[in-house]
Parts: structure tokens; C-alpha cells; sequence
């Protein structure tokens, strides 16, 4: 297996192209940000913020310059439908904490997605955000872009080892985190924006942390009620498995003992 890790510099405001990302294996593929260069000696990443894809819509059927100055035999460039959305299948931090992975799945051939995040460090609290452009040329499994019956869009669990926000668009209709504690501190997990009724995120403290790092529940903008009075539940029980899901009005909070907890 090959990768491709990135550099982040102290200076890295050009907007420089990182190139080519690799993949892991036939489902997946591996983005590292290296953020050596830009943390002091001391630092680590301890967040993550703002995880998110979106599909880069198309501003025109063809590059402006083309409708102004045709040339001969051009055509149409066809858009596809996002049927087979890139979705995180897990984050991490590796290096001791001076790189980030992001681990991806599936996305409709042809399209061309931003993969977004904010990364915080850990003495400084400085703040740098990412974004990256990945164009799909060919599905990386043929079976997720079949017409047929397509697998589900966060199918696979969310590995999480850090305060992360989830993406716009999971838990529809069902997301799956597992936490798995590595920065030895509390943690926060925001839930997506934007849900939809019947919505449905299921937690698992993976590595049963929780009763020394308890996990704070927030939702995305930070007034989403909980079934449990409030806009924030705190897990501090070693391998919590909890569900949140999004009623219209508020997140109703279950555990695999109570299937509603308030």
C-alpha cells in the first residue's frame, strides 16, 4: 500500500495543491496532513472541528472562457447525480499527534468533493483549517456505485480518538461512532447540523474511557435540546452505547438498557 502524506507549514496560505490521494484498500481512501512544520515542539492536535464533504457544485455546464471563446468540437460537460456520497468511514491521530488521517469510502465518479476540517492545538490553541479537493475518477468498489441496492451511506462505523464535530448528513437515517480516547482528556462529540426527523446517531465508547473521560453531547449549533433536559449530555460511564435521535424538536437520548432515557 502506497500514501501520500502533506505538509503543513507556518506559512501555508497559498492555497498549494497536495496532489494525489491513495488508497488504502479497494473501499477506502487515506488522506494524512502532516502538521509538524506548523506546531511548536511541544504540541499536539487535540481537536478536531468542523469535519465535513460536500460535492463542489458546478458553476456552468462549461468553463466560462469556453462560452466566450468557443473552440471547435467542444461539448457539454455532464454533471452526475452525488448517488454514492464520500463519507468518513474514521478519523485518527497518529505521529503523536502531529498528523491527522481521514479515511474515506465510496463518492459518485465524476464528481469533485471538499473535504473540510479545523484542527486545534494543544498549548497554543491556534486554529488551522483545511480544505481539499478530491475528484472521484473511478469507483473505488464497483459494487457502491451499482444501480441496484447501493450500501448505505455511513454503513461503516465512525472511528473517533478526539473532540470531533460529525458531518452534515450523518446519522441519515443511521451513523455509527466509536470513541476511542487518545488525547487521555474529556472529549466532545457535536452532533450533525442540520437533521432530519428519524435520524439516528449511535455512540459506543469503544475504549471504555468514559468514566475517567467523560464524553460531552452537544448538538450543532449549540441550542438542540436533549430528551434530557438541556443542550448538553455528558457520558461518563466506560463503554456507554448510546443513541441520539433527532425527533424534529429535540435529540432523544437512548441506551441499549433504556431505549429512552427522560
Amino acid at each position: 500500500m502506497h500514501e501520500y502524506n502533506f505538509q503543513i507549514t507556518a506559512d501555508d496560505d497559498k492555497g498549494l495543491p497536495f496532489g494525489p490521494v491513495n488508497k488504502d484498500n479497494m473501499d477506502i481512501s487515506r488522506l494524512i496532513i502532516d502538521f509538524t512544520c506548523w506546531l511548536d515542539p511541544s504540541e499536539s492536535i487535540t481537536s478536531l472541528e468542523h469535519l465535513m464533504v460536500m460535492a463542489e457544485p458546478p458553476t456552468a455546464l462549461v468553463p466560462p472562457w469556453r462560452s466566450n471563446y468557443p473552440l471547435d468540437n467542444t461539448t457539454s460537460v455532464f454533471i452526475p447525480e452525488d448517488l454514492y456520497p464520500l463519507t468518513f468511514y474514521r478519523n485518527n491521530l497518529i505521529s503523536d499527534g502531529k498528523a491527522v488521517v481521514l479515511d474515506m469510502a465510496a463518492g459518485t465518479p465524476g464528481l469533485t468533493y471538499v473535504v473540510s476540517f479545523v484542527a486545534k492545538a494543544g498549548v497554543s490553541l491556534r486554529k488551522r483549517e483545511v480544505d481539499t479537493l478530491m475528484t472521484i475518477d473511478q469507483p473505488l468498489n464497483p459494487n457502491m456505485v451499482a444501480l441496484a441496492d447501493t450500501i448505505p451511506v455511513y454503513n461503516y462505523p465512525l472511528f473517533i480518538t478526539m473532540t470531533t464535530a460529525l458531518p452534515l448528513g450523518f446519522g441519515s437515517p443511521f451513523g455509527r461512532v466509536y470513541i476511542n480516547n487518545q488525547v487521555a482528556a474529556p472529549i466532545t462529540v457535536t452532533l450533525p447540523p442540520s437533521p432530519l426527523l428519524g435520524d439516528v446517531v449511535s455512540v459506543l465508547d469503544y475504549g471504555e474511557t468514559a468514566s475517567t473521560y467523560p464524553v460531552s453531547f452537544i448538538g450543532a449549533y449549540g441550542s438542540e435540546a436533549f430528551s434530557i433536559p438541556g443542550t448538553e449530555f455528558i457520558s461518563n460511564i466506560s463503554g456507554d452505547d448510546l443513541t441520539f435521535e433527532w425527533t424534529g424538536t429535540y435529540w432523544a437520548i437512548g441506551t441499549k438498557l433504556y431505549p429512552i432515557l427522560g
